[in-house]
């Protein structure tokens, strides 16, 4: 009896033993002192663990913004400004104020570009500073413009009239003349 509990004890631990000198990686199994391809670095299964070396053998390549970086390569966000660095697989970058641009609802514009925001006609100055035009926006009802203050009625309706005003591109109700309202 004595013997049989020191069998299995001895296979127990065993066993442990033998299952914290492999290791893993890509759904396979690797014994101790075996070399493991991690990306193209040549690891070793150490007990329970890969050991990589500290320096990359080949780099891995960034990604921001929808582009590719080799590791090593600078280059500047001409959304922000930022001056960005990859470095194996990390992008860092240093915050830097656009000067000569501006950017507005996530879009970039150079000094003295113009662009439209809502009905506005508006131009960068830099450092983030724009100046529009003051325009109020018309209002499209049934295939008719209306200019911002104008009102049309409305007589399509069978419990009454509605009267509809333009107010910088949206239409209000100024006079409700329907049964029950």
């Amino acid at each position: 009896m004595m013997m049989t509990f020191l069998l299995v004890v001895a296979l127990l631990v065993g066993g442990v033993v033998a299952e914290s000198s492999s290791c893993a990686h890509d759904g396979k199994e690797y014994l101790h002192g075996e070399t493991v391809t991690v990306g193209c670095d040549q690891c070793i299964c150490q007990p329970g663990k890969i050991v990589c070396p500290d320096v990359p053998s080949c780099p891995r390549n960034c990604s921001y913004k929808e582009q590719t970086y080799e590791h090593g390569d600078t280059w500047s966000s001409s959304e922000t400004c930022d001056k960005c660095t990859c470095n194996d697989g990390a992008v860092s970058c240093i915050a830097k104020e656009c000067k000569d641009s501006c950017s507005v609802s996530g879009q970039h514009y150079d000094i003295g570009e113009k662009f439209m925001l809502d009905c506005e006609t508006c131009t960068c100055l830099g450092s983030n500073r724009i100046t529009c035009d003051t325009f109020l926006c018309p209002c499209l009802f049934k295939n008719t413009i209306l200019q911002h203050g104008d009102e049309i009625e409305d007589k399509s309706g069978s419990q009454g009239d509605i009267v509809y005003r333009c107010t910088d591109g949206k239409l209000e109700i100024s006079h409700d003349g329907r049964v029950g309202k």
